[in-house]
């Protein structure tokens, strides 16, 4: 018979960094922890770890589950060749009592889930074996809300070893960070603190695998003849760059949280199985998309298309650049095919005339890039099962193009290397399935075994220049490059 875990909040403590919070756990505990992050000050942060439940379900589709005799016997998966029913059978399986909508389950969605759901050939290289979807409940959760500079502590009654140890943990994190801002004031800025060229020891970064600029422009020119062709009318093209370094993860993903603040920012540090072993992985993301929330049977997208650079050492060019984006017809024509697309998708799941654009199109500012993003709202069917919801709308539509399926081939065939998680999905998912809150995986570091994988893409379409899309590329992976440590000019 299951036990229902409760999950209780022991205290609220004022204000501390969930940076320094991770940095210290990551130096002293051993364990998975997940950490999703509103970097740009104005929302709630989730820290998970101490792992509970694990669902890993590796690149060949093979589940592994840690599921403690606590939460009763997990009965097999009606089919485990369907990951996203795999996923649904062990959350339901799970009686986790949740008080908070951040506290659930944390993980991810790999891009390649896209190949268990359409007919996808073999051709890149899987060099990184991820998996295609990895998430955990946890007996700790510590919830950061950076308006009201609060944090709840958040323990599961019957796992959680030592709630009071949490709460000693956390103030003396916050009495170090008070400390050294003290030293910090008083002594000035260190020429070298959270600075992009600090390193934790060993060989500078390096980068040693990339793509040539001309053989990337061939790859967009070979888009152009599909999309001539009636193939597609739009593709996400993207390349990756592979470098090798001794830097911790944690102190990276820090740097990269400075340069490029985001919305749904996260860091996942993992143990996978790949090819016999366990392999140690970590996620550093900075992504500014949200692919998709539920809440209260609603369902909300927020696809970004159309990108600029940004120039914050002179206001009258930064202006320039974003009216030129404003005004751009290509730019325009990129989101409005990606719209309709999610229109589709979300149309699958939704209750019949609900889904409604209520942003065609509008301006964000990022620390390194203008973006125009749109919004799409539909009212979910009430029978609707969260593996069906995901089936319907993975991977997101502003990464893959339009249609969907051709272009999903398209980039298979000539990218060269599989996206892994680099534009599948993060965030949170509800102990009861009823909500979910997901980024879409860009501006994202994958590390493992000392190198780390830095991507970037952009549509392609009819009228795309090959050259300007690859400088779009190098735009869009800058803060990735010098939160690596790595100038490139």
């Amino acid at each position: 018979m299951a036990t229902l875990l409760h999950t209780r909040c022991v205290t609220h403590l004022s204000a501390v960094d969930p940076l320094d919070v991770l940095e210290h756990l990551a130096g002293t505990f051993g364990g998975d922890m997940a950490l999703l992050h509103s970097g740009t000050g104005r929302g709630q942060s989730v820290l998970g770890f101490g792992q509970l439940c694990t669902l890993s379900i590796d690149a060949q589709g093979v589940p592994s589950v840690c599921f403690p005799p606590a939460l009763g016997t997990l009965l097999p998966p009606p089919n485990e060749d369907d990951p996203l029913g795999v996923l649904q059978h062990v959350i339901a399986a799970a009686p986790f009592d949740a008080p908070h909508p951040l506290v659930g389950w944390l993980g991810f969605i790999s891009y390649d889930i896209g190949r268990t759901l359409e007919a996808i050939p073999s051709h890149a290289v899987d060099e990184l074996r991820w998996p295609l979807l990895f998430w955990s409940l946890y007996a700790n959760y510590l919830v950061f809300d950076q308006v009201a500079k609060t944090v709840a502590v958040f323990t599961v009654e019957e796992e959680a070893r030592d709630p009071a140890g949490v709460v000693e943990m956390l103030e003396m994190v916050r009495s170090k960070a008070q400390c050294a801002a003290m030293k910090h004031a008083q002594r000035g800025p260190c020429p070298t603190e959270h600075g992009t060229q600090t390193r934790s020891g060993g060989a500078a970064p390096v980068i040693v695998e990339e793509q040539a600029a001309e053989a990337f422009c061939e790859k967009v020119r070979r888009v152009q003849e599909y999309i001539s062709a009636g193939d597609i009318y739009q593709a996400n093209l993207a390349q990756r760059w592979k470098v090798r370094t001794a830097e911790s993860p944690v102190r990276t993903f820090r740097r990269l949280c400075k340069e490029s603040p985001a919305h749904y920012a996260a860091y996942l540090r993992i143990k996978t199985p790949a090819g016999g072993q366990l392999v140690e992985r970590h996620i550093l993301s900075a992504s500014p998309e949200l692919f998709l929330t539920i809440a209260d049977g609603r369902a909300v997208t927020r696809p970004i298309k159309g990108t600029r650079p940004r120039d914050l050492h002179d206001a009258g060019r930064d202006g320039a650049l974003r009216e030129e984006l404003l005004a751009s017809a290509k730019d325009q024509a990129e989101l409005a095919m990606i719209v309709d697309l999610l229109r589709n998708d979300l149309g699958r799941v939704a209750q019949f005339g609900s889904v409604r654009v209520t942003e065609a199109r509008a301006m964000e500012a990022h620390p390194t890039v203008w973006h125009t993003v749109a919004t799409i709202e539909a009212d979910l069917r009430r029978d609707v099962k969260l593996a069906e919801i995901l089936a319907a709308v993975c991977p997101g539509g502003s990464i893959t193009g339009a249609p969907k399926i051709r272009a999903m081939q398209i980039i298979e065939e000539l990218e060269g290397f599989r996206r892994a998680l680099y534009c599948g999905n993060i965030g949170v998912i509800s102990p009861d399935a009823r909500s979910m809150a997901l980024n879409i995986a860009i501006r994202t570091i994958l590390m493992q075994e000392g190198m780390a994988y830095v991507y970037a893409g952009g549509g392609v379409v009819a009228d795309s220049d090959p050259q300007l899309e690859y400088e779009e590329t190098l735009h869009k992976a800058a803060a990735m490059f010098r939160a690596l440590g790595i100038n490139r000019k």
